[in-house]
């Protein structure tokens, strides 16, 4: 009856209302969570689903490498080992390097992002 309601509700987003609502975790008592997924009609935005789905993926892996690389060097800034500060922060400037090559991040975000590890490392250096 409830999920009856629910493609009556959405049905006018899609053709083929069958395939809108996927279930998403446990149904613990009366409340579960209902995701609704909006098909396209047309062929083109089919595919350019899939080429969003694709995107998305390289797009994470490439965040996660920069990201880790951050991680990282600010570890090593903490902990005051500035050589390895150092090493962790060439490769820290190849990943941004690479994400904004890729157009993931911005060139002045990169920048900034690029500024404060340097200026984070001098600091520790001057301790």
């Amino acid at each position: 009856m409830f999920m009856h309601a629910l493609l009556q509700k959405y049905s006018r987003y899609c053709q083929n209302p069958l395939a809108m609502i996927e279930r998403k975790g446990p149904l613990s008592g009366r409340f579960f969570i209902i995701k609704i997924i909006v098909m396209p009609i047309k062929e083109n935005a089919k595919k350019y689903m899939r080429v969003t789905e694709r995107k998305t993926e390289r797009n994470k892996i490439v965040k996660g490498v920069f990201k880790s690389a951050i991680k990282a060097t600010r570890e090593a800034v903490a902990t005051d080992k500035i050589d390895a500060a150092k090493e962790s922060f060439k490769k820290a400037q190849k990943a941004i390097d690479k994400a904004v090559s890729k157009g993931i991040l911005k060139k002045n975000t990169a920048a900034r992002k690029k500024s404060r590890l340097n200026a984070a490392i001098k600091k520790a250096a001057t301790k």
